[in-house]
């Protein structure tokens, strides 16, 4: 009988500890992305049919991030998607379409891990205008 009592003690710790795992597998810590502002330290890359692109550089916890800003400078709205291939070929895209309104802006920030070469120009931006 004493065996009975074990067995089910050990069965009942094994059943805590599989749904205190399972719980920690179905709800993992999600990263967040840091907006970080950069005013003052955007510079141009190009102006493709209206829309200006800038990048800025960010240092969060030892790590060099690429900000993206993008600027309608037309009198209409336009709607795109862009794609940033880096210099090792691994590819960031929008993961959906954007729209600005004539004079609005959008910026993109913690997402593009700088490694490697540090020039813009290793970051080439692609934009399809839909």
């Amino acid at each position: 009988m004493k065996a009975n009592y074990k067995l089910k003690f050990l069965a009942a710790i094994l059943f805590v500890v599989v749904s205190v795992a399972n719980a920690n597998a179905l709800n993992p810590v999600l990263s967040t992305t840091i907006n970080v502002e950069n005013p003052g330290n955007w510079v141009e890359i190009q102006n493709e049919n209206g829309i200006t692109v800038f990048y800025s550089k960010s240092d969060i916890s030892g790590n060099t991030l690429l900000g993206i800003k993008f600027t309608n400078t037309n009198e209409k709205e336009v709607t795109f998607n862009w794609t940033v291939t880096s210099q090792n070929g691994f590819v960031h895209k929008s993961n959906r379409s954007i729209t600005l309104k004539p004079g609005e802006s959008f910026t993109e920030t913690g997402k593009i891990e700088m490694k490697g070469s540090m020039e813009y120009v290793d970051y080439p931006i692609n934009l399809t205008i839909k």
